[in-house]
């Protein structure tokens, strides 16, 4: 079964018995908060009726940037990586406030959520997938052609224009202050 408690142990993080991610409730105030401490930029949310969408990854500021890029490639993948989504947003927010995620949670939620409601980008998270297919020694048809998955998560993906290890610590320590 394809279970939090399992993607975590696959990475072999511990289980979060809260995540704010998960349960965050947005609000106004919230919302305008988390915009504020990600772009430093008076409000731009594209807005419908049923509250927050988007808003132009380019207001990031450079912390907040580089956690989007991980994100968008990592925890909830997407290729429109030019616009930073309510979702998005609250991960990154929680990520660099320090609060408690449940990465398993996460990346089930996100993989069930395309599975439910339709991606025309295909299946998400399937290194994740084929991993635990391995490690449960799920079976696979003679005919089946297996594709390797892309390399596993590193440094250098949370911060892509760096090119030194020093650099990306330097980064990731005041992601944290």
């Amino acid at each position: 079964t394809f279970t939090p408690s399992r993607v975590n142990e696959l990475f072999s993080i511990e289980n979060t018995p809260v995540c704010h991610y998960s349960n965050f409730v947005p609000s106004r105030y919230n919302m305008n908060e988390i915009f504020r401490y990600l772009t430093d930029e008076p409000e731009d949310w594209e807005m419908r009726e049923d509250g927050y969408v988007s808003f132009p990854a380019a207001l990031l500021n450079p912390v907040s940037k580089h956690w989007h890029f991980f994100i968008s490639s990592k925890l909830l993948p997407t290729m429109k990586v030019n616009k930073v989504t309510k979702e998005s947003a609250i991960l990154n927010y929680c990520i660099q406030s320090g609060l408690p995620i449940d990465v398993g949670t996460i990346i089930v939620k996100s993989a069930l959520g395309l599975i439910v409601h339709g991606s025309v980008h295909g299946l998400g998270h399937p290194s994740i997938i084929f991993a635990l297919c391995c490690q449960y020694q799920v079976s696979y048809e003679a005919w089946e052609k297996i594709l390797l998955p892309w390399k596993p998560l590193d440094p250098t993906d949370m911060f892509p224009t760096l090119n030194n290890n020093d650099e990306i610590t330097a980064i990731s320590d005041r992601a944290f202050d």
